[in-house]
């Protein structure tokens, strides 16, 4: 039977005879990786994102400061593989290289503050990366830093059990709004750590001779991990789980069983006899292995009935989507004919995706989502860094699975050391595997360049890998420390700037939230107007400029609902004057910061086409040359086709509209906007009558097309006809159920030609899928009690929805 020996506890010092700089720098570093993935600021106020991104910023940041200021005082510096650091640096060069050739270079270098393929996040992560290498070279720190994760992973599970039980509580006023939910961010991010905890329990399970008492644990928190990953149930997760269970398992019977023991701070390699020469059949991999494979092949089918059925008991609905692998490979094919050395810039993904984009996406619910990466982070990266860039990927993750392998196969060193080896190895190597496939929030992007720094000081005890070190000793040599003491004080001037602009732009996003959430639950223009020119003057960036031009188009559109007498006073017309001047003046300036944003255009757009109407000389050219810069930026956008049609409605120009509507449909045949708008057309050119028989005909020869049984109700609504309207209505939705426009208008019908009941039937059934939608919850209430349905309706609901400018139910479009 298998010995092995106990680990004795006791207090572990990490610090040693460390230098201060250092014991402070790994410090700061542990403690802002260990609160990372908890870490959050109770108020909505603050960007939940950027508030965790901000911590990893300053924790890194400071930690770096400490071991620059270390190696200062030392007059050395030394770092584990010398290759795969200068992999590394070449990767921060690669992408200051893309920002700096990037259209806007502000935009790719820093962004807002909290994205993770910025130039500053690479830089960042990079400084964690040898942070990590430089200030954990103890075997007591590297353990500390696992059992650190561990801890903070068994948080996070017991405040997820709670949200997933009680949705309830623990919502924090709302930052945690659904059961879904986590502390660590996105749902699929909770199982990315839990796979992570997966994979170092069962290698700690495995490489260590523990006692029987830690090994159960062990056994708790591997299973309490799986638990974790059968709720996520993300296929891509449960791919990389049980590659990596497989590979375990193989790894364990090619080489020699040794086990290891922890002797106090001191661990020591087991001397039983038994222990040494025998091969390992590792139980655990093997069961890990069987129940990824399960819900791998369960995944794979149409009805998936173990998932579902777990994710229907918890009332789990969660769904993510990312560009395919053949939609990313298009775009980056087509991007990298303009930019093939340094691609477009970090932060600029959306707009190739918007200039080429799969005409079939428009087909989808995602037509109108303006997806910033591809179907990975570093597939994306073709696109943003060009080839370049990608190469430097390339080159530093072959690096990392060279050194790894290679370390991992020597198995006559310090047996602990090996254990620390493998399993930071295996950890990284777990973690890249999402910075391929998937998108990582920059908590696990933290993390996995944290674990390659971990398994880069692993290397540092083993005597094989002494002669791949770097080491640089400048104390005794006046030319070499002159040249090393100026290039560390200027990363240090970097690292300060760097964190200071961080903290600048995060200062920035808070006041922008809180004028947004003034605005959104106050109405209070003042105080939004006054935090959005705060935002502007801590960070300057287009997304804001923009929000402010739209601010005071509503204070336009305020001005235009009051009466005729109001409007012809001089106060009225300053008031007028001001706001339009300053809606110009943001709009423009949105467009100066930024002019690869369709957004910023459309926005100048439609400051000028708000007054189109009142005949303002020149207004009209202005909107539609804004417009159709949008339109060259995303070509393949029905909403920007739309808006034009209503720009030429505006201006008298009901046969251009009716143009620019059938080159919508032709994009997005399904899009209920643009019928709605083509119906108003119809009306108001008196054209009713010939419009139906079109449509009709139009029907016999799609008579599966629920957009058209939809159009030709709608227009028998409006022609009065509701029995009619009723027959195309209850066609439409009979092919698709969900269609909550064309329920809205049967019900209307129904009650129009007295089937009341039948009327509650169809505003229930879109109550369910639009809840606390105010016009549904009043038409419903009216209708139970016998009346009306706009009975004691408000603006800006009426009781002429077929009118209206839009749709009265919002389509769905779901954003990245």
């Amino acid at each position: 039977m298998e010995k092995a020996e106990k680990i004795k506890v006791k207090s572990v010092v990490p610090f040693g005879n460390a230098p201060f700089f250092e014991k402070i720098g790994f410090t700061v570093v542990s403690v802002g990786i260990f609160l990372a993935p908890i870490f959050f600021i109770p108020s909505i106020n603050f960007p939940f994102q950027f508030s965790k991104a901000l911590l990893i910023v300053l924790a890194t940041l400071l930690a770096s400061v400490c071991f620059i200021l270390a190696r200062l005082k030392e007059g050395a510096i030394q770092l584990p593989e010398k290759i795969f650091m200068a992999s590394a640096v070449f990767l921060v060069l690669a992408n200051f290289l893309a920002a700096i050739f990037s259209g806007n270079v502000a935009w790719s270098m820093v962004g807002q503050g909290f994205e993770v393929a910025t130039f500053v996040s690479i830089f960042v992560m990079v400084m964690l990366l040898i942070v990590a290498a430089a200030l954990f070279q103890s075997r007591d720190r590297i353990f500390l830093s696992y059992a650190a994760f561990l801890v903070a992973a068994l948080i996070i599970f017991v405040f997820q059990t709670i949200r997933l039980i009680f949705p309830a509580w623990l919502t924090f006023g709302g930052i945690f709004s659904g059961n879904t939910s986590s502390l660590i961010g996105r749902f699929n991010d909770l199982g990315i750590v839990f796979g992570a905890v997966t994979l170092l329990s069962l290698v700690t399970t495995e490489l260590l001779a523990l006692s029987k008492f830690f090994r159960f644990c062990l056994y708790i928190v591997l299973v309490i991990a799986l638990l974790a990953l059968a709720v996520v149930n993300f296929s891509t997760i449960w791919l990389a789980v049980a590659s990596f269970a497989l590979i375990l398992f193989v790894y364990l019977l090619a080489i020699r069983r040794t086990a290891i023991n922890q002797n106090g701070a001191q661990p020591v390699a087991s001397v039983a006899p038994e222990s040494v020469n025998k091969r390992k059949i590792s139980y655990a991999a093997l069961a890990v292995l069987v129940v990824a494979s399960i819900f791998i092949a369960d995944n794979f089918t149409q009805s998936k009935p173990l998932g579902s059925r777990i994710a229907g008991t918890l009332n789990i609905a969660q769904f993510e989507v990312r560009p395919s692998w053949q939609a990313t490979f298009d775009v980056s094919l087509r991007s990298l004919t303009a930019d093939p050395v340094f691609g477009v810039g970090q932060n600029r993904f959306a707009y190739e995706w918007l200039r080429h984009k799969p005409p079939a996406i428009n087909n989808t619910i995602f037509w109108n989502t303006d997806f910033n990466f591809g179907i990975g982070l570093i597939p994306s990266t073709v696109v943003t860094t060009g080839v370049l860039g990608f190469l430097a990927w390339i080159i530093f993750l072959a690096l990392f699975l060279y050194s790894g392998f290679r370390a991992i196969f020597f198995i006559d060193g310090d047996p602990f050391n090996r254990y620390l080896t493998v399993s930071s190895f295996a950890t990284a190597a777990y973690l890249w595997v999402f910075s391929v496939f998937y998108i990582p929030s920059v908590v696990i992007f933290a993390l996995t360049f944290f674990f390659t720094g971990l398994f880069l000081a692993s290397l540092h005890q083993d005597k094989n890998f002494k002669n791949r070190a770097f080491g640089f000793v400048f104390s005794s040599h006046p030319k070499k420390s002159f040249l090393a003491t100026l290039v560390l004080v200027i990363l240090l001037v970097v690292i300060v700037t760097t964190g200071a602009v961080v903290a600048r732009k995060f200062a920035a996003l808070v006041n922008f939230q809180k004028a947004l959430l003034v605005f959104n639950t106050k109405g209070d223009i003042v105080a939004t107007e006054a935090g959005l020119k705060r935002a502007i003057n801590l960070n300057e960036i287009d997304i804001y400029n923009r929000f402010l031009a739209e601010l005071y188009l509503v204070k336009i559109s305020n001005l235009f609902s009051r009466n005729v007498a109001d409007l012809n006073t001089e106060a009225a017309k300053a008031e007028f004057q001001a706001s339009f001047g300053e809606a110009i003046k943001y709009a423009k300036r949105a467009i100066e910061l930024n002019d690869s944003d369709y957004q910023n255009w459309v926005e100048a757009g439609r400051v000028y086409a708000i007054v189109v109407p009142i005949k303002i000389a020149g207004a009209y050219e202005s909107a539609l040359s804004n417009y159709n810069k949008a339109l060259e930026l995303n070509p393949r956008s029905p909403l920007l086709y739309l808006t034009l049609a209503r720009l030429a409605l505006a201006n008298n120009d009901s046969k251009k509209a009716r143009t620019l509507i059938n080159q919508v449909l032709e994009l997005k045949s399904d899009y209920t906007d643009a019928i709605f708008l083509l119906a108003q057309i119809d009306v108001d050119e008196g054209n009713l009558n010939e419009a139906i028989k079109s449509v009709e005909k139009i029907a016999e020869l799609a008579p599966n097309d629920p957009t058209v049984f939809f159009q030709l109700g709608l227009l028998n609504y409006n022609d009065k006809n509701y029995k009619k309207a009723v027959e195309g209505l209850e066609r439409a939705v009979t092919l698709l159920s969900n269609y909550a426009n064309a329920r809205y208008f049967l019900g209307l019908s129904y009650y129009q030609i007295g089937k009341n009941n039948e009327a509650v039937k169809q505003f229930a059934e879109i109550q369910k899928t639009n809840p606390g939608n105010q016009e549904i919850d009043l038409i419903l209430k009216n209708l139970k009690a016998g009346r009306a349905p706009f009975t004691n309706a408000k603006a800006p609901v009426d009781n002429k929805p077929e009118s209206r400018a839009k749709p009265p139910i919002e389509e769905p479009t779901p954003k990245e």
